[in-house]
């Protein structure tokens, strides 16, 4: 559940925390960084690359949650850092929520 303080919006702290869940179901090998395979189509590799200032093939988890904020940024069209339902179901919305809400993707 990411609306943990039951506001029906979702917060940055709200965010980071699922994205934070979401990056350690997906660290399949448990070595603390996701590659392209493990991120299973939340990211691009050019997205990866771009998140990655030493442009390795890994995601740190710190590095995983800067994305992630920064999406969040990118979809608080109202800039009352919170995120309604109607922000979350945007398409930059939607890329914001495959990093913090985990199911299978193909």
């Amino acid at each position: 559940m990411l609306d943990k303080d039951n506001d029906a919006t979702v917060d940055i702290a709200e965010a980071k925390q699922a994205g934070a869940a979401v990056f350690d179901r997906l660290d399949l090998d448990k070595d603390g960084t996701l590659d392209i395979d493990e991120l299973s189509g939340r990211l691009t590799k050019e997205e990866l690359e771009a998140g990655n200032p030493g442009h390795k093939e890994t995601l740190t988890k710190d590095q995983y949650l800067a994305i992630v904020d920064l999406r969040f940024k990118g979809v608080d069209s109202s800039h009352d850092q919170k995120l309604d339902i109607q922000e979350l179901s945007s398409p930059s919305g939607e890329s914001l929520v495959k990093l913090i809400v985990y199911r299978i993707l193909i």
